[in-house]
């Protein structure tokens, strides 16, 4: 045997010096995060004399774990898969600290007391961070709670202070390999047979494929010709990734985007107008990650990744090795007969082409400082502005606002304009899949209006998307319109006839009325329940309902605008022209009329929107983030 094999302490003997670094290796992977950077398992197997790999629980699992139990718990799903994997994780630690506290012991051995003194109060802290840590743990596994679950996670950030706060599609978390327990995980499905023979439904309007004046004017202007069809909706329908159909197929063209339902919603409708039987075809499609990164903008395998989960499309990872390779999802498209052969065509994908934009911060400083010296005075409360100051400023900067900003447009290629190319993009060949020709109700965002009294109106969004939703107060009775009508409208009561008038609650769509509720009196409170159901984010068996409540004052007119993604300026631009011109046409001594008050809400909710997409389209494009 070898001297420098063993170290001599005088209190007890000799030690293998092996032992010794092992066990200081055991504690500088526990100081590291107590209890989370865990032993190696190598490390841990050497130290047991077992050859067998202990397996390992990183932070990033447990944050995992803890927010797929919050999840559920929010959902109202049972969570008892999960609290099993938690306490797996829960003994781990455990047993890690365990470990750490004896070696501690055998390391105390070693090393001078004038030493082991400072290093036992610096570990103490640490040792109590990771009790601390799985005492908590054991009330969530015990009595699971969002409460105790936000706690924990703020206490994992605290006891790694190099974590830092995740930039949203920036950094994101890398998905891991381990079985993805949210209700949105993808799912095989069983194979069914494509190609049905055509039926008078490939040719239907549905809730979401409508023929609407643009729509059919759309279809004549693409001569009716299945190719030139499929070659305009691909090359300028942007893609949005979001799961389920939301907006339908006018609403597609109002907004020249949308994800890969409402664009399949579009083509059909194109298609039904010209006479070509047409039906959506769903799959599972694989894409490699490269062409992933470019369809979603995400500039890392993890960002695009994380920008398809997010938006609750179901969607499993493929590794080679330890590398991401691609990925599989949860996919719509498009089949259309041609007289002989069903044809296969995606309008949703298509390639994109990425500008990147000038860094707006390259301005020079001093010119900006010069700028509000001599543009912007104040005296007093007043403040005054030199626009030609500005626009001389302007005049030194780019042309246009899109040379500064990031750019992303779809790129057109030719070849694909051909028919053979038709049934190519991302499904290639023609693989098995299940067809339908209208959109599944599972596959539906739903909305629901609880009237006050209780009385439902549930419709697909996709139905109402562009549409007025408004809730007015009409007389519940004949005669109380009577008496209104005869002093000019409820804008002329006074009391004590206010107290005496009784309104009735009415849901209307685009004019028309829809459901009603609970009579009231005037200028008294109820309240509106608005629901949502969003696909990919509950159990079809046990559908949960995203709800709000709304005050509501008896006699007000009031609008629903729903936003579907994004909302055309163009679109808010006519209605805003058409609002104008109505008015306009007023006599000088005329009122505004109920529709024109409707009308109104609906630009100003519209607006909202509008000035909240182009916000965030702008920052994000300057920030560089999706």
């Amino acid at each position: 045997m070898k001297s420098s094999d063993y170290h001599y302490v005088a209190r007890q003997g000799y030690i293998p010096i092996r032992n010794v670094l092992i066990a200081f290796v055991i504690i500088c992977f526990s100081l590291t995060f107590p209890g989370m950077a865990l032993i190696p398992a190598v490390v841990a197997a050497e130290l047991s004399g077992s050859e067998e790999a202990l397996p390992i629980y990183e932070k990033e699992v447990l944050q995992k774990t803890l927010n797929d139990i919050k999840g559920k718990l929010d959902a109202g799903f049972p969570v008892t898969t999960e609290l099993s994997f938690l306490e797996d994780i829960r003994n781990e630690l455990n047993r890690h600290l365990t470990e750490a506290e004896n070696a501690v012991a055998e390391l105390s051995l070693t090393i001078p007391d004038i030493d082991m003194t400072e290093f036992e109060a610096e570990f103490a802290e640490k040792l109590d961070n990771a009790r601390r840590l799985i005492y908590e743990l054991d009330n969530i596994i015990i009595n699971p709670s969002i409460d105790q679950i936000d706690s924990v996670l703020k206490l994992i950030e605290i006891l790694d202070p190099e974590v830092q706060g995740e930039i949203l599609a920036t950094k994101p978390e890398l998905p891991n390999r381990t079985v993805d327990t949210k209700v949105n995980a993808f799912k095989v499905r069983p194979v069914k047979a494509t190609g049905a023979p055509v039926t008078d439904a490939d040719l239907a309007e549905t809730p979401e494929i409508v023929f609407t004046e643009a729509i059919i004017a759309k279809a004549a202007e693409l001569n009716h010709d299945v190719v030139d069809i499929f070659t305009w909706v691909k090359f300028n329908i942007d893609y949005e990734p979001y799961y389920g159909s939301m907006k339908g197929s006018n609403e597609t063209l109002v907004d020249m985007a949308g994800n890969d339902c409402d664009q399949s919603s579009f083509l059909l409708a194109l298609l039904r107008a010209s006479g070509i039987p047409s039906r959506y075809v769903r799959g599972d499609v694989e894409l490699k990650i490269e062409d992933l990164m470019n369809w979603t903008g995400g500039k890392t395998p993890e960002a695009a990744i994380a920008i398809m989960q997010r938006n609750k499309i179901p969607t499993t990872i493929i590794y080679k090795f330890d590398a991401i390779e691609g990925v599989i999802f949860d996919h719509i498209w498009v089949e259309a007969f041609d007289g002989h052969n069903w044809r296969l065509m995606d309008p949703s994908f298509k390639e994109y082409v990425y500008t990147e934009g000038l860094n707006p911060f390259d301005i020079d400083e001093e010119s900006v400082r010069n700028l509000f010296d001599t543009a912007v005075t104040t005296e007093g409360n007043t403040v005054s502005v030199d626009q030609e100051a500005i626009n001389t400023f302007s005049q030194s900067l780019p042309e246009a606002t899109d040379e500064i900003l990031r750019k992303r447009e779809i790129f057109v290629s030719e070849k694909n304009t051909l028919p053979p190319y038709l049934a190519r993009g991302i499904t290639g060949d023609r693989k098995p899949a299940e067809e339908f020709s209208t959109m599944p109700e599972s596959m539906q965002v739903q909305v629901k209006v609880v009237m006050p009294g209780g009385s439902e109106y549930v419709t697909p969004l996709s139905a109402i998307a562009g549409k007025r939703v408004s809730l007015i107060y009409v007389a519940a009775y004949a005669g109380h319109q009577a008496y209104l009508d005869s002093i000019g409208g409820i804008y002329n009561l006074v009391w004590p006839y206010t107290a005496a008038i009784r309104m009735n609650p009415v849901l209307q769509i685009d004019g028309e009325p829809v459901a009603e509720g609970a009579i009231i009196g005037l200028a008294q409170y109820q309240y509106l329940q608005i629901g949502f159901l969003r696909p990919g984010i509950y159990d079809p068996s046990n559908p949960v309902w995203e709800e709000t409540n709304k005050p509501l004052l008896s006699g007000n007119r009031y609008n629903i605008c729903i936003t579907t993604q994004k909302t055309s300026t163009d679109e808010l631009l006519r209605l805003g022209d058409e609002a104008e011109a109505s008015i306009m046409g007023l006599p000088l001594d005329g009122y505004l009329t109920d529709d024109m008050i409707d009308e109104k809400l609906r630009l100003s909710g519209m607006l909202y929107f509008s000035v909240v997409d182009e916000l965030s389209d702008q920052v994000s494009k300057t920030v560089d983030v999706v």
